[in-house]
């Protein structure tokens, strides 16, 4: 039976479920139906602001890649494949896609328009480039969204509660922004960025920035850790191209259990 339709919550997105990936394609046709705005609205992507009507996705090439788990060219093609469906209208550009879908009202305006209950939770944002209503979203969200380290977000959250600091959001933005624009934060991948949660515990935009500024232990811990993961994932990378031998892998394992106890 082909007819009516179901409730499916944007909520739906943070099921542990969804994020198993490759998508398959009609998972990924789903996903798109969520990104896509209920209403006009403001749309903050990479720091400039954009206007998203009812019905239209903003979102880049890579942040599909990353999303579906797919390679640039199968996200393309899929693309080229909906378009030519008659699913969807694309405009791509250097550095945003802009997806219209087709008779978005057949898939939201049957939907009853009561507001949900308190044990629902609507979208007011999503993963990566953030679709929001600026003058709907809480100040550390919008901290969140600004903040390059994405790691332990209810921790940081609970920081943020507990600290008090709504009035001092402003101060918290315009520091973080200058530790955005530093050589320290822009070296060697992001490396010396530390957890969000230390840097609200810490204060740290309130510091006078310096580049050379010497780094707390916490920081080099994290530091030191990231280095680690990132030089097992290249031997790992290496040993899944079969480059390494069966005795590289269990020595790779090994040191990699070493390094975590």
């Amino acid at each position: 039976m082909n007819n009516g339709f179901i409730k499916l919550y944007r909520s739906i997105q943070d099921n542990p479920l969804w994020d198993i990936k490759p998508y398959d394609k009609a998972r990924a046709w789903i996903d798109l139906l969520l990104l896509a705005n209920h209403k006009d609205s403001e749309v903050l992507i990479k720091g400039s602001v954009y206007i998203c009507k009812r019905g239209e996705v903003l979102r880049s090439i890579k942040f599909l890649e990353n999303r579906w788990g797919w390679s640039r060219q199968r996200v393309r093609t899929y693309i080229n494949l909906l378009e030519k469906l008659k699913m969807i209208n694309k405009n791509l550009t250097t550095n945003l896609t802009h997806l219209t879908i087709c008779n978005y009202s057949n898939f939201q305006d049957t939907v009853t328009n009561k507001k949900p209950q308190s044990n629902q939770s609507p979208t007011i944002y999503n993963k990566g480039n953030k679709v929001i209503n600026n003058k709907d979203i809480p100040n550390f969200d919008l901290f969140w969204m600004k903040y390059p380290n994405k790691k332990s977000k209810k921790k940081a959250r609970q920081i943020w509660i507990n600290k008090k600091l709504e009035n001092s959001y402003n101060d918290i933005m315009n520091g973080l922004n200058r530790y955005i624009l530093s050589d320290n934060w822009k070296s060697d991948g992001g490396a010396y960025i530390p957890h969000p949660t230390t840097f609200l515990n810490q204060e740290r935009w309130l510091d006078e920035l310096n580049d050379n500024i010497v780094k707390s232990d916490e920081d080099i811990r994290e530091i030191n850790e990231k280095k680690q993961n990132r030089r097992f994932q290249e031997e790992w990378k290496k040993s899944s191209q079969n480059i390494a031998n069966s005795q590289d892998i269990k020595s790779i394992l090994g040191n990699w259990k070493k390094q975590r106890i």
